[in-house]
């Protein structure tokens, strides 16, 4: 498409290591780990990412602690990213912040597709196409969020109550309400709903996520 603005892939790389202890740890938290192959789950990432219709180098987020284990994971597969070390780490919406500054400030009118670096995604297709779908949102002016159709009634996930669609593209809908992490009871009850899990990825115009946290948060900002 001639009017498809950039699309630079964003890899939020934190965390603490303590999910899968002993096996992760501080010092090499999950991402970095083999768990379902020869690649690590933030190697494949970054390969999928790369994937994206139109991908411009990837921008991956991180703490000074786990420099040295992404630089040597770009290596062993061939991948160049662009690294932006936080000083401490202050969570996502700070890491997505700094992202898209420097997005804004290299690639005006970029879309930024940020994921987290731990997901197993088995059907790249299929997310390359969802992808899709959302930077055609994001380009219209919306922040999009990926939703998961629940397995289960989990209290480990935020829920995301779908609203009307949006006339354009198919597939996107409006957000009615987010609610974080229920109890068992609530989650039944949005399971049986139709709410979706929050993935906790999210597509959006580098300088409208800017924007409205200059709003909403200025803090942050």
């Amino acid at each position: 498409m001639a009017d498809r603005p950039t699309v630079v892939p964003v890899i939020l790389c934190g965390g603490a290591g303590t999910r899968l202890w002993p096996a992760s740890r501080p010092s090499r938290p999950k991402q970095f780990l083999p768990l379902l192959g020869a690649r690590s789950l933030f190697q494949d990432t970054v390969l999928r990412m790369g994937q994206l219709t139109g991908a411009a180098e990837a921008v991956v987020v991180t703490g000074q602690a786990h420099l040295e284990a992404i630089r040597r994971q770009l290596e062993e597969i061939g991948a160049d990213a662009f690294v932006i070390v936080e000083p401490e780490g202050r969570d996502s919406a700070p890491a997505m912040a700094a992202a898209a500054s420097w997005i804004a400030a290299r690639h005006p009118g970029a879309i930024a597709v940020c994921v987290a670096s731990d997901h197993h995604i088995p059907d790249v297709a299929a997310f390359c196409a969802a992808a899709d779908i959302a930077v055609a949102a994001a380009t219209g002016g919306a922040i999009v969020t990926f939703g998961v159709r629940p397995s289960h009634p989990s209290t480990a996930y935020g829920y995301l109550e779908l609203g009307a669609p949006l006339p354009s593209p198919d597939g996107v809908f409006k957000l009615s309400r987010f609610v974080e992490k229920p109890d068992a009871e609530t989650a039944a009850a949005y399971v049986e709903a139709g709410y979706l899990w929050n993935s906790g990825n999210f597509v959006f115009s580098a300088e409208q996520l800017l924007e409205e946290l200059d709003r909403f948060a200025p803090a942050v900002a």
